[in-house]
């Protein structure tokens, strides 16, 4: 029987990462595969959700190498925000996943600051931008997809590994439709956008159980079934977690994107 090990996984914009560390946060394998995005002529970027799952277990793979035995205790899996796919009924995606970075949503964002002004963005915790998920999700709406749920990179994971829908709280910032001082969903948001209601999933913290692997899943990702498995959340802020970071420093995260992120004790002032 081989020692424990935890194994930690990322979707980012550019590849998707694993790594396996023992309970002390030693390094015990390593992983990483090229985020599998397509771009079109005029610039959209996304790929299809089978694919974007597939770069897991491969990642995954690469950091077990050769080392039989490795048991894993535990997965928690970081990601990009706003990137994701929607969902119909019958639990099958009906898009495919949009990267953050995709250009549709304009006129979504024009739409709610037309409906709501300067009070979204102070329910958002930003400036309304068409990164948002919501923005991507009316964009599909508005062209007759018809949408169960909408689930995030990180969510997709979780989705595939134990059949639990849930999201985290600094993602579900990130989606445009979550209150981010009251820690709700803002169903008007939705609303004016004409999206269908519950389409977010419950909103649980990082780290806490959120589901166990199922059989199919822990086939899948090569891992014994019954694991435990979370979201560790916005791959920017688990990253300054992972580097050490306390609640007075200032982060600089630089990776496809950079971020400067910091701690404040009340709602900056947009």
């Amino acid at each position: 029987m081989g020692r424990e090990l935890l194994l930690g996984v990322d979707l980012g914009t550019t590849s998707v990462k694993a790594v396996l560390v023992d309970e002390g946060g030693a390094l015990a394998g390593l992983g990483r595969v090229a985020t599998p995005w397509a771009q079109a002529e005029d610039g959209r970027v996304e790929a299809p959700v089978d694919d974007m799952l597939a770069a897991v277990p491969r990642a995954v793979r690469q950091a077990v190498g050769s080392r039989g035995g490795a048991q894993v205790a535990a997965v928690g899996v970081a990601g990009m925000a706003e990137s994701g796919a929607v969902y119909g009924r019958d639990g099958r995606p009906a898009t495919p996943v949009v990267a953050w970075n995709d250009p549709r949503g304009d006129a979504a964002v024009a739409r709610l600051g037309e409906v709501f002004g300067a009070e979204y963005d102070r329910w958002i915790g930003q400036r309304a931008r068409r990164v948002l998920s919501v923005a991507k999700l009316a964009w599909f709406v508005e062209r007759g997809v018809v949408a169960h749920r909408w689930l995030g990179a990180p969510e997709l994971v979780l989705w595939r590994l134990t059949g639990v829908a849930a999201t985290e709280h600094s993602l579900a910032a990130r989606t445009g439709c979550y209150d981010v001082a009251e820690r709700r969903w803002r169903p008007e948001v939705a609303e004016a956008l004409k999206l269908p209601g519950g389409l977010f999933p419950p909103v649980l913290a990082a780290g806490s159980v959120m589901g166990r692997t199922s059989r199919d899943g822990a086939a899948w990702l090569g891992v014994t079934e019954g694991v435990a498995v979370t979201i560790g959340g916005h791959d920017h802020l688990a990253g300054a977690i992972g580097a050490g970071a306390g609640e007075r420093d200032l982060v600089n995260s630089v990776g496809t994107a950079e971020t400067v992120a910091g701690r404040f004790a009340a709602l900056p002032d947009l």
